[in-house]
Parts: structure tokens; C-alpha cells; sequence
């Protein structure tokens, strides 16, 4: 492995007070760019082989809550992630250090997600609280492959679904020593 490279930036704003649809308010933004490679000769030869991978990763995020009164809570918020991924490869030779292009590792690609959730905590007696949630998460992938070095048949590959998920529980204290949950 040659050296690795990891840079992670966070910028975060958060709104705290009694507004009409929230309570609280976060914002946040964030940057990551990782490079990672693989190098590697065989024994006395000339040539070594390089690949190198970059990823730049951006993602926003913006979570609000909101007391509905003294039992119930409510979270909502919306999420938005890119993963830029690069792949170089080339064989280099030591002495001359001329350099030719060779198969990468992974394909030149972008990956994406947009979400939108929104959870509660509902105290249905001092004791016993029903959790509940739902998300509903769009992604997509967009990849260009390499057909140079390798026989595909295709040269892009791309997905573009979406899912919701659903969460249900209950929380019991019997007791301040115990707690019962069921999810």
C-alpha cells in the first residue's frame, strides 16, 4: 500500500428556541476526500504497477425536533450524500520512468442518496413510551467501466431505486432499575 491521504471538514450550524415547527435545528455539511493506493513489482522487475483510488464524499444534512408537549417528540429532517470515486492505474518503469496505462481497480463512478425521515417518541403513560419512524431513501449509482483493459460488453452501469423503511417500538420501566423494549 503507498500512503493514504484522508482530509474530513464539518461545518455545522445549530438553531436552538421556540420556533413553530421546531425546537431545535441542525445543519450540516461535510467533506471528505480519502486516496488510497496499491503498488507493487515483482521480484527484479522494472516495471511496477500503480493504482491509485480518490474518493471525494459530500453530504448535507438538516435535522429538526420539536416538543409536542411534555410526552411527545417529534424528529424529522432530510439527508443529501455524493461519493465521487476516481480509479488510476498505470505501470511505470523504475528506471526510465515512462508510464502505460493499465486496468484500475474499480470504475470511474459517482454513488448518490437523498432520504427524508420523520420518528417520534409518544409517552403513553409515565412508564411506557411507543417509538415510531419512517424513511424514505432514493440512491443511485452511475459507473463508467474500463473496456480497454477488460472484454466487458458494456461500458456503464447505472441504478436509480428508492425504498422506505419503518420502524415500531415500545419502551416499558417497570422500574427505575428496569427497562423493557420490544422493536
Amino acid at each position: 500500500y503507498g500512503p493514504q491521504e484522508w482530509l474530513q471538514t464539518n461545518l455545522q450550524l445549530d438553531k436552538v428556541g421556540n420556533g413553530r415547527f421546531y425546537d431545535e435545528a441542525k445543519f450540516t455539511a461535510a467533506y471528505q476526500y480519502f486516496e488510497e493506493s496499491r503498488i507493487d513489482r515483482d521480484f527484479q522487475s522494472a516495471q511496477q504497477r500503480n493504482r491509485i483510488e480518490e474518493v471525494n464524499a459530500y453530504s448535507i444534512n438538516m435535522d429538526f425536533s420539536k416538543s409536542l408537549n411534555e410526552h411527545n417528540q417529534l424528529y424529522y429532517g432530510a439527508e443529501w450524500v455524493l461519493n465521487d470515486v476516481n480509479s488510476i492505474a498505470f505501470n511505470r518503469d523504475i528506471y526510465s520512468d515512462e508510464k502505460e496505462s493499465i486496468g484500475t481497480r474499480y470504475p470511474d463512478s459517482d454513488w448518490s442518496s437523498y432520504a427524508l425521515y420523520i420518528s417520534g417518541k409518544f409517552g403513553l403513560s409515565d412508564k411506557t413510551a411507543l417509538h415510531a419512524g419512517a424513511r424514505y431513501n432514493h440512491f443511485a449509482i452511475n459507473a463508467t467501466f474500463d473496456t480497454v483493459h477488460y472484454p466487458f460488453p458494456y461500458s456503464q452501469a447505472q441504478l436509480n431505486n428508492g425504498s422506505i423503511t419503518g420502524n415500531l417500538g415500545l419502551t416499558h420501566r417497570p422500574t427505575e432499575d428496569w427497562v423493557i423494549k420490544g422493536n
